[in-house]
């Protein structure tokens, strides 16, 4: 024979009330995660779109500087030591023109093979930020690499500024822009150097 006493009937009530907690919290919880993981898809559309958006438009910009001579340009730039570039020594001979910047991981990754290039001395290699030289020193990208990287001094002209890095411009012998693409690449791959020796034969 079971014998209820008030304490069994109390530990029962206390039982029941804690599972029904549980449950209301497990439902309160459940709710609230895939209120997050809707917040969270939306965010990721959003900023899914905005960076298709950003391409489109650094695609179209670069379309649109075929052609360009970045040697014409105003614009002046320095490498970490202090030393002073400008636009106008963009001629002479083909030119990689990498904008880039330390915060870009696609950017990092092709810095291997645009150093490979610039070992060669083949071709000039120049790869240019928007950040703070200081900045730029202090990253371990900087400390790994043995050529030269530079930052922009004062006003960037229009067609350098980048809405998405990397970009890089090939230039021909008189600094006008030939070729451009917008994203990480292997810029030591064979058919890239094919490439840079045909547009080193180009009047």
């Amino acid at each position: 024979m079971t014998i209820v006493t008030k304490h069994s009937v109390a530990g029962f009530l206390v039982g029941a009330i804690t599972v029904l907690l549980i449950e209301l919290l497990a439902g309160s919880w459940s709710a609230r995660t895939l209120q997050e993981d809707a917040a969270v898809r939306r965010e990721a559309a959003h900023e899914t779109a905005r960076q298709a958006n950003a391409l489109q438009r650094s695609e179209a910009a670069a379309r649109g500087v075929l052609g360009l001579n970045v040697a014409d340009l105003t614009c002046r730039f320095q490498d970490l030591q202090g030393n002073t570039r400008s636009c106008a020594d963009l001629r002479g001979q083909v030119t990689v023109l990498n904008l880039w910047a330390t915060w870009c991981p696609p950017c990092r990754e092709e810095m291997p093979s645009l150093q490979a290039l610039w070992e060669d001395k083949t071709v000039a290699v120049y790869c240019i930020s928007e950040e703070d030289p200081a900045d730029i020193a202090r990253h371990p990208v900087a400390r790994g690499l043995r050529m030269p990287l530079y930052a922009f001094q004062g006003e960037v002209p229009e067609p350098l500024r980048a809405e998405t890095l990397p970009l890089t411009y090939i230039l021909d012998k008189k600094g006008r822009i030939v070729y451009a693409h917008i994203g990480g690449a292997d810029w030591n791959h064979p058919e890239v150097r094919q490439m840079l020796a045909a547009v080193g034969r180009m009047p």
